[in-house]
């Protein structure tokens, strides 16, 4: 009997496996696995969860450039601003 959670979960989230790759390892016929994910429409939960997966990865490489960005311009503001009433007041070049 096959753990089709399992076979889901392993396909959906290991990009590099196949179907035969699935089949070879819960012992199962490759039409038996094809078939089962075509009718749970795996293919396009594999794509959905590769999306989510990749907007995380830009949302924390977004946040990490922006903490160092903060990290980096704070003390030159917090200076510019000492100097002057504004930060337009500075020369920046």
């Amino acid at each position: 009997m096959i753990d089709w959670a399992a076979a889901r979960l392993d396909y959906v989230t290991h990009y590099e496996l196949t179907y035969a790759d699935i089949a070879a390892k819960y012992k199962a016929h490759p039409a038996t696995i094809w078939r089962r994910a075509a009718e749970e429409r795996m293919d396009g939960e594999r794509k959905t969860s590769a999306r989510k997966l990749l907007e995380k990865a830009r949302e924390k490489v977004v946040c990490s450039q922006s903490e160092q960005l903060v990290a980096f311009a704070t003390p030159v503001i917090s200076s510019s601003l000492k100097n002057s009433n504004t930060l337009c007041d500075r020369d920046w070049a």
